[in-house]
């Protein structure tokens, strides 16, 4: 450490309402674990020279050096933005020599056929199904692209979607046996999301046999799901979920994990009948969502009361409980900008191709933001190219959205979800609202949560 050490300006302070402080730095992350002392400690010490730290006795020491550590005092040199932008700028070079694109997404089906109102899945208005040549190509052209910049790598990292790709089953085994046939060196790890209700025994047996990770939703049990998840003609779909899990329960791949999305018409539906469906039924892990598109009735507190109660009830249980409105409290506890950038998504750090039938390179599976065309990659990966940009443009420090700065949130968020911005500005205003209060809620129950481990 250099002296003289100042306090942070962007320092934030969340004390649990039962005991427990925590500290992080908005713009690096790193959140500490403190005790009352050395908060108070905190707020009345601004500098601290060399001369004083030497007066100081060793638990003191102690105390500004792990401050120090979390970035809540640093060198009077120093600057956030700054390190984030030496961060940053070691980024951008590796993702300019293609080093950080590991993910392809293929959109082999935008059709659907369900009719669920809450789908963020833009792309379905386009109907098209991917063909065998369409995809063959976009994969040559992609892993053509690893092999040029990253011949270390070893792995074909493919997600399959991007509404229902068993649609367009048919598809997945070509791609897959193509895979087997052309790129033996490779580690396939193949990742899909389904509705599960055009699954057959057929089907099942060749996922289970290629070791490809099927994925799924459920939006409650039957009464609340049938609210929301439903075919085109209003139908229910709930039924037809259960068969598709029963069929992969038979050839020995259970579904163990679910996404759950929650509106005004099924939030009520997520009840105690629920949360024991989800253990009996030993799912290991339960993704759940307030509408990530259009507001509702509920208020943020009440959302965000409610899924910090059900984290702590599924932790309880041994089952994970998470998702998009964890990202931010994730961040600041796993990652943090003075290591690598942080972003909100995968793709806006730019790991993801994802890509339709036309070579269409979109931000993600469920976005409608083109990106540029695979065939252009190379271009546009570079210096002033359309990808570089976007991604230059969500990082910390170089944020196009003026007013995530000075958020407590600005280093963790990054300027929310991609698909939740797109729609109207209050809306937008209201999911910033919401990630702050349940982020703050979050990390106030893991203040507590080290208070307990503490003082056990």
């Amino acid at each position: 450490m250099t002296f003289p050490l100042v306090r942070s300006k962007y320092y934030i302070v969340v004390c649990s309402d039962k005991k427990g402080i925590i500290v992080y730095n908005s713009i690096l992350n790193m959140p500490l674990s403190v005790a009352e002392d050395a908060l108070n400690f905190l707020n009345e010490t601004d500098i601290i020279t060399e001369e004083d730290y030497y007066t100081y006795d060793d638990q003191t020491k102690n105390v500004i050096d792990s401050f120090c550590d979390s970035f809540i005092y640093l060198s009077q040199d120093v600057d956030e933005y700054d390190i984030c932008k030496k961060i940053n700028l070691e980024h951008m070079e590796l993702f300019a020599a293609g080093k950080i694109l590991s993910w392809l997404d293929l959109h082999i089906s935008d059709a659907c056929n369900f009719g669920c109102p809450h789908c963020i899945a833009g792309c379905g208005s386009r109907r098209k199904l991917m063909t065998r040549e369409e995809a063959i190509d976009l994969l040559d052209i992609y892993v053509l692209f690893l092999k040029k910049h990253n011949p270390d790598c070893k792995e074909l990292n493919i997600h399959i979607g991007s509404c229902e790709p068993l649609l367009n089953y048919n598809l997945i085994e070509q791609v897959v046996d193509y895979i087997k046939i052309n790129y033996p060196e490779y580690k396939r790890n193949i990742l899909m999301n389904t509705n599960l209700s055009l699954m057959t025994k057929r089907m099942a047996e060749y996922f289970r046999d290629n070791e490809i990770e099927v994925c799924t939703s459920l939006d409650c049990l039957k009464e609340g799901n049938d609210r929301i998840r439903i075919y085109p003609d209003g139908r229910g779909t709930f039924d037809d979920i259960m068969a598709g899990m029963q069929i992969m329960r038979d050839v020995g791949t259970p579904i163990d994990g679910i996404s759950v999305t929650l509106t005004d018409n099924n939030y009520e539906y997520f009840n105690e009948e629920f949360i024991e469906w989800c253990q009996d039924n030993s799912m290991i892990s339960v993704a759940v969502d307030f509408d990530l598109t259009k507001s509702t009735k509920i208020s943020n507190e009440e959302k965000a009361d409610f899924l910090v109660n059900m984290y702590n009830r599924f932790d309880s249980m041994g089952i994970e409980f998470y998702g998009t409105w964890m990202t931010s409290y994730l961040n600041i506890c796993n990652a943090s900008n003075s290591i690598k950038p942080v972003t909100f998504c995968r793709a806006n750090v730019g790991e993801n191709c994802s890509v339709d039938g036309d070579g269409i390179m979109f931000l993600c599976s469920y976005s409608d933001l083109q990106i540029c065309n695979i065939k252009q990659l190379e271009k546009e990966i570079m210096p002033g190219g359309k990808y570089y940009n976007y991604v230059y443009e969500h990082l910390v420090g170089s944020n196009k959205y003026k007013e995530c700065y000075g958020c407590e949130l600005e280093g963790s968020c990054v300027g929310q979800c991609e698909i939740s911005r797109s729609g109207d500005p209050k809306f937008i205003e209201m999911q910033c609202d919401f990630y702050r209060i349940v982020t703050k809620k979050m990390l106030k129950n893991l203040a507590y949560r080290l208070y307990q481990e503490d003082n056990q």
